[in-house]
């Protein structure tokens, strides 16, 4: 799904397009706003605006494969961001995330999930078990090579109860290259990419969704695609401009 001309510019998602790690996200301002372990420099540039207290929930899905090395930094940024849950699909052969899901506490969970293609299932099935659980409003729908940026707020909750009364948030990439690294380094990946493409790339015109679950028609086909949702009728994916993505 392409966004329309003029993009939100309350919120990215971060892309990291690499020969060392292939990463899709939306966008970063600078790398000294975006990660530490507590998720403190990605609030740098906000940091001091009040923000109430957001009673509904927000949770995270994805489902992962290989991504050991990077999946602990990812995890740790979303929930300095406020996400409330993150449920991590493991489509590994041999569950290798499961010790490292007990690990990181109730606020993630780790579901086996192994088998080609499985990536419709898992969202699915996230979708259900944070619908099941009522203090849950809405839910992104990301990949371990995606951060999620916020412009204008602390946290995840406050931009949605702002922008996402209903249907779904489009929130455009902003890709991230190789940075001229050839070769794996310990660093986290928000600090070793930091060249992007242009804003105006044909590849920074693609999506990712947060949703308000209760929009979601999950007796469609496909209720979420990688980039968007199937919504029931009178429903719409807009962006924090307030414009319907076509």
């Amino acid at each position: 799904m392409m966004a329309p001309k003029m993009y939100g510019r309350k919120v990215y998602v971060t892309a990291f397009l690499s020969t060392v790690v292939t990463v899709p996200m939306v966008y970063i301002f600078h790398h000294t706003e975006l990660y530490n372990h507590h998720g403190g420099e990605a609030r740098e540039s906000i940091r001091g605006m009040s923000e109430k207290v957001v009673s509904k929930k927000v949770g995270l899905c994805c489902i992962a494969k290989d991504e050991e090395p990077y999946i602990d930094e990812w995890v740790d940024y979303h929930l300095a961001l406020g996400f409330n849950k993150i449920i991590v699909y493991d489509n590994s052969d041999l569950e290798e995330l499961s010790q490292w899901g007990k690990e990181k506490g109730p606020n993630v969970e780790v579901v086996p999930l192994a088998g080609v293609a499985k990536q419709i299932e898992a969202y699915r099935d996230c979708a259900l078990k944070l619908l099941h659980q009522n203090e849950f409003k809405w839910a992104a729908f990301f990949d371990v090579d995606e951060f999620l940026i916020l412009k204008q707020h602390h946290y995840v909750g406050s931009l949605l109860e702002r922008y996402l009364k209903e249907g779904a948030l489009g929130i455009n990439w902003r890709v991230f290259g190789t940075s001229g690294r050839l070769v794996y380094s310990p660093a986290p990946v928000t600090k070793r990419f930091l060249l992007r493409f242009k804003d105006n790339s044909v590849t920074n015109r693609h999506v990712k969704s947060i949703i308000n679950l209760e929009d979601i028609n999950l007796n469609a086909t496909v209720p979420i695609r990688c980039h968007y949702p199937e919504l029931y009728s009178g429903k719409s994916q807009i962006d924090t401009n307030g414009h319907t993505f076509a």
